[in-house]
């Protein structure tokens, strides 16, 4: 037996839940490039009690669901996937779907929805993400030309043979796909191109919703190169294999071990004509600073777990102006001095000489 939701009853109450609302005041607005095309996130918490009494209106047992399912629960907003209620032990309790680049999502936004539906974020992990860039100034065919992706022992798989869709190893892997964007949004006489790679992570490496949104990604799509094959004398050997085959990846696999190496210190390889990982660290960083107080917004969510407050933070407008009449105005600020809490009086400057860790 599983619990679906009615898709017409659930959107009527999410698209008029207050809460959800106000995190996603700000959704219209340019959000930066997410270069994260879906994460899914692993935790041992089921939803918090009050997301149970909204949706649950929305509920009905589906009878013909797969003997299979693997979870009791499975709802499917349009701005997540929420599934729930364990059917197998080696589970995690709850799994979330989000894709904050299709949901103009800021990070900050995306903490934000996750505590919405579990509570907070300290005990989930993230399992499974696609990385990805969108560029112009390639179509997917000349991308399949040039894309060197490492550890490849299998023909690059061309969709349906249109030259749109190009798949690089399993899809139950970690899979590099290149396709054309453009033609799926609907676009014509232009070009935009995505270069997609799934990335899976096994429950003992995955990194926390922090470390995942806040670590450096040094290791985005490590390997993989464009070559900028104009840049190969076309008398070698390398560049007539490449230019007799279809794809990079075929031509690799005609190569012997020597070419392959040859190929590595050509100028085309070590200065390709995209740098896939620049792209998409910028793209990153852009997206971050959308949520320039993240790190922040990190140390009071811990703060509020580890001190065992009750009530969640909340905005908060106060006078800038410091009076005998505004001062009861402004929040409490508190810190650490010296190894001791304490309260911070507003004259910083005067008041101490030694720094003070808020």
């Amino acid at each position: 037996m599983v619990i679906m939701f009615d898709t017409t009853k659930l959107n009527k109450v999410m698209d008029h839940c207050y809460p959800l609302n106000e995190i996603l005041k700000s959704s219209s607005s340019k959000k930066g490039v997410c270069p994260y095309d879906g994460i899914k996130f692993y935790t041992d918490k089921i939803v918090r009690a009050d997301f149970w009494n909204m949706v649950k209106g929305a509920s009905y047992v589906d009878k013909s669901a797969n003997t299979s399912t693997r979870y009791k629960y499975m709802l499917n907003y349009k701005l997540f996937k929420v599934k729930w209620g364990k059917v197998y032990a080696h589970l995690p309790n709850t799994t979330i779907e989000i894709n904050p680049s299709s949901q103009n999502i800021s990070p900050s936004q995306l903490v934000d929805i996750l505590k919405f539906i579990v509570g907070d974020v300290d005990d989930i992990q993230v399992g499974m993400w696609d990385d990805k860039v969108d560029i112009t100034q390639f179509s997917p065919n000349e991308v399949a030309k040039r894309l060197y992706v490492p550890s490849q022992r299998s023909k690059l798989q061309n969709y349906k043979g249109k030259h749109r869709t190009y798949y690089y190893g399993k899809r139950n892997g970690q899979q590099v796909k290149v396709y054309d964007k453009a033609n799926e949004m609907g676009i014509e006489g232009y070009v935009l191109t995505r270069i997609e790679k799934t990335n899976k992570v096994k429950r003992a490496n995955r990194l926390s919703v922090r470390e995942f949104l806040l670590n450096d990604r040094s290791d985005v799509f490590q390997g993989m190169n464009m070559v900028d094959i104009d840049k190969i004398d076309g008398r070698k050997k390398i560049k007539k294999i490449i230019n007799k085959e279809d794809n990079m990846i075929e031509a690799v696999m005609k190569m012997s071990d020597n070419e392959k190496l040859r190929l590595k210190r050509e100028k085309g390889f070590k200065y390709p004509c995209l740098d896939l990982q620049k792209k998409f660290q910028d793209d990153l960083n852009e997206w971050i600073q959308y949520s320039s107080l993240l790190k922040l917004k990190f140390i009071a969510l811990s703060l509020v777990h580890n001190w065992g407050v009750t009530t969640p933070l909340e905005k908060r407008t106060v006078n800038p102006i410091v009076d005998g009449n505004t001062l009861s105005q402004f929040p409490k600020l508190c810190g650490w001095l010296t190894k001791k809490r304490t309260d911070i009086p507003y004259d910083l400057e005067s008041s101490f000489s030694l720094p003070i860790e808020i």
